[in-house]
């Protein structure tokens, strides 16, 4: 029987992969109309250029909480990989702890960076630029979570 935290990280899970899916298709579509309209028609969709981007910068944070999420970012484990027991516990946690910190930090400052654009529109399609850097906090803040609940499993976690 699946417990409640494994069905809400389904849920979780899928809807961020819909999400990403949805904007990356979007972004390509963008694009590409773009590209047609620009070398057949001689003209363009001035706006898609600047939507293309918002959607990139929040495709690439979407996709840094998934790859944090199911630990598929890029990992040197050389020195890890010979630990075990206690000593690894230890390690995980002080690096968990660091990364905590790091992830806290960041969203703070992105908040701050969000305060200092408050009002500020995008060029053309004059969308306030606090959505377009909102990702960044929120992303932040997803992975924080994420990670603290990675330092619960591995305190609860039973080491050979």
């Amino acid at each position: 029987m699946k417990t409640f935290v494994e069905k809400l990280d389904r849920v979780f899970t899928a809807v961020i992969e819909g999400i990403t899916l949805i904007g990356f298709i979007a972004m390509i579509l963008l694009v590409f109309v773009n590209v047609v309209g620009r070398f057949v028609f001689r003209m363009g969709i001035t706006e898609s250029e600047e939507i293309a981007r918002i959607l990139f910068v929040w495709l690439t944070y979407l996709g840094s909480i998934l790859c944090f999420k199911t630990n598929s970012h890029v990992l040197v484990d050389i020195l890890i990989s010979f630990l075990h027991g206690v000593t690894r516990k230890i390690v995980d946690l002080i690096s968990n702890l660091l990364l905590s910190g790091i992830l806290g930090l960041t969203f703070y400052h992105s908040l701050s960076l969000i305060k200092v654009n408050l009002g500020t529109l995008t060029p053309l399609t004059k969308i306030p630029l606090s959505l377009v850097e909102g990702i960044i906090p929120a992303s932040m803040l997803i992975m924080l979570v994420i990670n603290l609940y990675k330092m619960v499993q591995i305190i609860l976690k039973a080491y050979d």
